[in-house]
Order: structure tokens, then C-alpha cells, then sequence
């Protein structure tokens, strides 16, 4: 306890969080040993971005320095309107039916899903992260076929269950780095007025679509480095899937569905802990970079989160939004208002977005996104 407590002082926090908790493990009980712990374990910042589905939502380099395990379990929902336009929606359109330049087709879209993980430490300066996810995607095309009267044109479903392994270690007082592997399973149902019906041997016994089964698989890496006071950290993940999608081409020569990789996923977050870790200036940038399509999408977001008596935070962030694509590029905005709530072992965020993303459905069409964000999470279940 003493070298943990020297290491403290003399600023080197990844030591002394080892000397500390080995002080731990020979006497459990030892009060003073758990105060200084507790010192070292702060609130780390809340700000989700509901990244690609083959990322995880915590970066695997700081599971190195865990000190207790976590169990949580993420809900979230993105764009849950769904119906024709001329069903007495009114402006309330705008909401979810985007037009192209033509105004011919509309383009809705929504999401949701849940994730359940684990993760704990595997010793001083290690630490692993297990995670199963599910995802539902609906993705709808529509066609004026009379002025103001809309029809369904087709639609595109995805269901995804997967999951990810993560690794993070500690190499040193200031360095981190982490790195994981993803699955996922995923089942395709679809239908375009143009395309026709399908045989009976790839037609989707619910509804008679298109239907298509197949794998993916993803990696991702990442690093996080921090001051040796650890009041300032900059962390980074980038995360590849050879998973597939699909946009609507409404050229008169192809009108089909045609297909594309998923994006290469770029994320970092400079973060500055104040006011004895109670206060978190951040600012979080991340990249959608399309490899087989000329289309790229970025994001700024400066935050803000404050914590009340280590209780409960409060957090509110900006978003700027650029998306080039065909030799042109579009400013786009959003916000992020967030709370967190701590109650013994438990804690619950939930975290509301309004943002502009590029469609995935059709080609450039940006979208209105509205996300709702929810996490329940238990701590020190097994590890304390």
C-alpha cells in the first residue's frame, strides 16, 4: 500500500493503481487501500455517437486500466416514424419521408438495437470485453405516382445478431491500447416493384421478399494516451466489417438495389477532466469513409458533462456534420443532451441526438436522425 500510495504522489497513476490493488488482494478489507482506489477511478464521459454496429461503444484500450468488472446492457432506437405519406401526416412529413432532387422518391429509414457486455480485468494492466449485439433495420422507398400521393416503391430489411471480443492492455503510466474481433449474422429481406417476385427457393416464407442469409466478420484497433496526471486524454478506434449493404439506384437503366462495403469507421475523443473529476470538456470527431463509393461522412461534436456529489452528471454537446459526396460537399448540424444516474453499483445514462447522416437507401439524399440512447450498468460485480 505504501509503494501505491509513493506512486500516487509522485504522479504515476497506472502504478499505483497496481500497488493498490494487489494491497487489496492480500487484505480485502483494508479500508484506506480502497479510498485511494476509489480516488483513482473516475466518471469517464458519456458521449455516445451510436457508431457502426461492428464498433463497440467503449474503447477497448482503457481496458487496461480497469479495476472493477462492468456489466451493461444498450438500447437504442433511431427514426422509429413509419407509414405511407398521404396517411394525413401532414408537415409532420418532413420528419421521415426525405424526397431526392427529383422529388419522385422518398426515403425513410430507422434503426434499433441492443447490445449486452461484459468486461473485467485480467490483471494489473489488462482486461477483456465480451458483447452480443442484435439489430433491426428497416429502410423504405417510396414513389409519387399522383401529385401528393405517395406509393410504396420497396422496402429493404436487415436482422443482425452478433457479437465482439476486445482486449485492451497498459503499457505504460500513459499509453494504452486495445484491440477486437466481431461476428455477425445477418438475414436480408427486400423488395423493389422493378425487380419482381423471386422464386420459392429465395423467397422469405413471412412475407415473400427476397431473401438473403450470409456472415460478416470485423476487426478494429485502438490506442489511448493520457498525461501523467491523467486530467487530459486522447483516445482513437478504427473498425472495418466486410459486412454488405445496399442503395436504391433510381436510374431509369438500373432501378435496382446495388450493393457496397461497409464503411471504414474512424473515431477519436480529446477529453479534459476538471474540478477533481467531476467536470469533462470533450470533443469527439468521427469518419464514415465509404472505400467502393465516393461518399464520406464526418462529424465534429464538442460536450460538455458535468457531476453533481459523484451522483448523478448532466452533459449537452453541439454537432457539425460534412458529407462530400459526387465532387460536392453539405454542412449539416446536430445536439446531444445526456443524464447519467449512480446508485450504489448501478447506473443508468440515457442520451437523446438529433443529427444529418447520409441515406442508406438512397443516393444523395441526407436524412434527419433522432436517437434515443439508454445504458444500464452494473459495477464490481465480481472485481472490486
Amino acid at each position: 500500500m505504501s509503494k501505491g500510495i509513493a506512486a500516487l504522489d509522485a504522479g504515476d497513476k497506472a502504478e499505483a493503481k497496481k500497488e493498490l490493488a494487489a494491497a487489496k488482494r492480500f487484505d480485502p478489507g483494508n479500508a484506506v487501500a480502497q479510498s485511494f482506489l476509489d480516488k483513482l477511478t473516475s466518471a469517464s464521459a458519456k458521449f455516445k455517437v451510436v457508431p457502426e454496429r461492428y464498433v463497440s461503444y467503449y474503447n477497448p484500450a482503457y481496458l487496461g486500466g480497469m479495476t472493477k468488472d462492468r456489466a451493461f446492457f444498450d438500447y437504442y432506437n433511431a427514426n422509429v416514424a413509419w407509414g405511407l405519406a398521404n396517411e394525413g401526416r401532414g408537415d409532420s412529413s418532413d420528419y421521415w419521408l426525405v424526397l431526392d432532387a427529383s422529388g419522385d422518391y422518398g426515403d425513410f429509414e430507422r434503426q434499433l438495437g441492443t447490445v449486452t457486455g461484459y468486461q473485467a480485468p485480467l490483471g494489473p494492466v489488462s482486461g477483456v470485453g465480451v458483447e452480443i449485439n442484435s439489430a433491426n433495420i428497416a429502410n423504405g422507398i417510396q414513389r409519387q405516382y399522383a401529385a401528393d400521393m405517395w406509393m410504396a416503391s420497396g422496402n429493404d430489411y436487415a436482422s443482425m445478431l452478433g457479437g465482439m471480443i476486445t482486449l485492451g492492455a497498459r503499457f505504460s503510466s500513459t499509453l494504452s491500447l486495445g484491440l477486437g474481433v466481431s461476428y455477425n449474422r445477418l438475414r436480408r429481406e427486400y423488395y423493389s416493384e422493378y425487380i419482381g417476385d423471386p422464386p420459392p427457393e429465395q423467397a422469405s416464407p413471412s412475407n415473400n421478399y427476397w431473401l438473403e442469409e450470409y456472415s460478416s466478420f470485423g476487426g478494429l484497433v485502438a490506442a489511448a494516451l493520457n498525461n501523467p496526471a491523467g486530467d487530459i486524454a486522447w483516445d482513437i478506434v478504427g473498425s472495418w466489417s466486410n459486412e454488405r449493404m445496399h442503395y436504391f439506384d433510381i436510374d431509369p437503366d438500373v432501378l435496382d438495389f446495388v450493393e457496397y462495403g461497409a464503411p471504414l469507421y474512424i473515431e477519436q475523443t480529446l477529453t479534459w477532466t476538471l474540478n477533481d473529476k467531476s467536470t469533462f470538456l470533450a470533443l469527439k470527431q468521427a469518419n464514415d469513409i465509404f472505400l467502393d463509393r465516393d461518399l464520406y461522412y464526418g462529424r465534429l461534436m464538442p460536450c460538455a458533462e458535468q457531476w453533481f456529489w459523484n451522483m448523478f452528471s448532466l452533459r449537452l454537446g453541439a454537432e457539425g456534420s460534412l458529407v462530400a459526396r459526387g465532387g460536392s460537399t453539405e454542412l449539416g448540424w446536430g445536439a446531444t443532451a445526456g443524464i447519467t444516474a449512480r446508485i450504489w453499483k448501478f447506473e443508468l445514462d440515457a442520451n437523446y441526438t438529433i443529427r444529418q447522416r447520409p441515406s442508406r437507401t438512397l443516393a444523395g439524399v441526407t436524412i434527419p436522425e433522432y436517437v434515443l440512447f439508454v445504458t444500464l450498468s452494473a459495477n464490481g460485480l465480481l472485481f472490486n
